[in-house]
């Protein structure tokens, strides 16, 4: 801990105020650290491409960072995890000091290479696409590390694929649903006997009940849910 204040102090010695403190911590990575360069972000392995900082205090430092399949994201720099021995380890642990921060060391089963892939044995979490851009974001939040991790499971939590199937407990009974409305012969539509004035005849559709055993198709982005819905309730796909 001694050596992180030396450095803190090294760093920060000729700067006033926070606003000078983070570009002189934005300087010292530039200076200090070789990008691209392997890094860890919530155990999933990135390549940090940048370290950057917009004048915008409460955020601080922010590090761009690739994933091993292209895509990039710009996290805070205070959740970037070097490997014990590396360069960019120095710094990040004096960034999180000055912020009064706990630094962040890789644990004995924590990320290691297996097969071309690093995996966190304690805590690895499969993100993709919606899900992952979330734990990003909340990764980025000034939160406590129970906290972060909260957030997290509760963001897994909603992968559960019982919901993806509406499996038993997330089963649901029969709806009946509106399905558009009634039209004459002539294709104009059927006025409702039982409404005062001018209103359209409304269609109902019966979606039968799912059953604990849930459905074949999962939920989800593609429209495979809605066919089925559409294939039972004999109405367009929306």
């Amino acid at each position: 801990m001694r050596a992180l204040d030396e450095l803190i102090r090294q760093i920060t010695a000729d700067a006033n105020g926070v606003n000078q403190q983070l570009l002189a911590f934005r300087q010292a990575f530039d200076e200090g650290v070789s990008v691209p360069c392997d890094a860890f972000v919530i155990g999933e392995p990135v390549s940090v491409v940048k370290f950057d900082y917009d004048g915008n205090e409460r955020r601080g430092l922010t590090a761009t960072c690739h994933r091993p399949d292209g895509r990039e994201h710009v996290v805070s720099a205070a959740d970037v995890v070097f490997p014990p021995r590396a360069e960019g380890s120095r710094y990040a642990g004096a960034y999180r000091k000055w912020m009064g921060l706990e630094p962040l060391l890789l644990e004995a089963d924590g990320p290691t290479p297996v097969k071309g892939r690093r995996e966190s044995a304690a805590s690895a979490i499969e993100l993709h696409g919606v899900v992952e851009l979330a734990v990003l974001s909340v990764k980025q939040i000034r939160l406590s590390q129970s906290d972060q991790r909260a957030i997290v499971a509760f963001l897994k939590a909603l992968t559960d694929e019982r919901v993806r199937y509406q499996r038993a407990p997330f089963d649901h009974p029969s709806l009946c649903v509106p399905n558009g409305h009634a039209q004459t012969a002539t294709g104009q539509l059927s006025i409702d006997p039982q409404q005062d004035g001018l209103v359209a005849l409304d269609t109902w559709a019966l979606v039968p009940e799912v059953g604990q055993g849930g459905s074949s198709v999962p939920c989800g982005p593609s429209k495979n849910c809605w066919r089925e819905w559409a294939a039972t309730a004999r109405g367009p796909i929306p």
